[in-house]
């Protein structure tokens, strides 16, 4: 099982706190940090204070299993935010865009989010220099026994041509209708495992992965993406 973590070498930040505040200016500081909080969209890869219970319990089991492995005694919290921003934002962003998409039958039964799909998490891919862009800013994860056909069943996804070049060891896949920017599941033979990436514009090239803006980018909760 590959249970990779990246939080090798990376420092711990120390920040330092401003000076005390009258009780006015502080009601007034969180006053307008909670309007901004809600008229803005939430930046992907924050901190793990910032993740829903979903995408905490995803990494809590990678945790625990790397743990179990490795003898070590990481907290899922100190994983996280100690780790490249590139792969903290694949994983908040690809995990929201699951959270967020609701699955439906044929007669408009709730198949439930496609999260619910995931079983467990088995690897994180950020921006890793060298390495071919489908084996960048995606997810790779363990599936539930019925995710194989709970996509094919789905109005929301389409079973597209298998992958021939691009995504290798995962052929068969199925994209998100509604994109882009869209979800791609690429899956293995045997039904058990995926490559998950979002794709944020069509590429000139059909048949190449999708150019999606976690790259070099810190992307946000309705699709748009803050260079830098």
């Amino acid at each position: 099982m590959n249970l990779r973590i990246h939080v090798i070498g990376v420092s711990l930040v120390s920040f330092s706190l401003a000076a005390a505040m009258s009780a006015q200016t502080q009601t007034q500081a969180k006053a307008a940090a909670s309007q901004k909080q809600t008229s803005s969209p939430r930046e992907f890869g924050q901190s793990y204070t910032t993740l829903r219970p979903e995408q905490k319990k995803l990494l809590e089991d990678y945790i625990r299993r790397y743990n179990a492995t490795t003898g070590s005694k990481a907290t899922p919290e100190q994983a996280y935010d100690d780790a490249r921003m590139s792969v903290r934002t694949t994983f908040d962003a690809v995990t929201h865009a699951l959270l967020t998409t609701k699955l439906t039958s044929d007669k408009g039964q709730s198949l439930g989010p496609a999260i619910d799909l995931v079983d467990a998490l088995d690897d994180v891919m950020g921006e890793e220099a060298g390495t071919r862009s489908d084996q960048q800013f995606r997810l790779y994860v363990y599936l539930k026994s019925r995710a194989f056909d709970t996509l094919a069943a789905s109005r929301e996804f389409d079973r597209d041509k298998d992958n021939a070049v691009y995504h290798k060891g995962f052929p068969l896949c199925f994209r998100l209708k509604n994109g882009p920017p869209s979800i791609q599941f690429s899956i293995s033979r045997d039904e058990r495992m995926a490559d998950v990436d979002v794709d944020y514009r069509i590429p000139a090239d059909p048949n190449a992965p999708g150019i999606d803006c976690i790259h070099r980018a810190r992307c946000t909760s309705n699709k748009t993406c803050l260079t830098g």
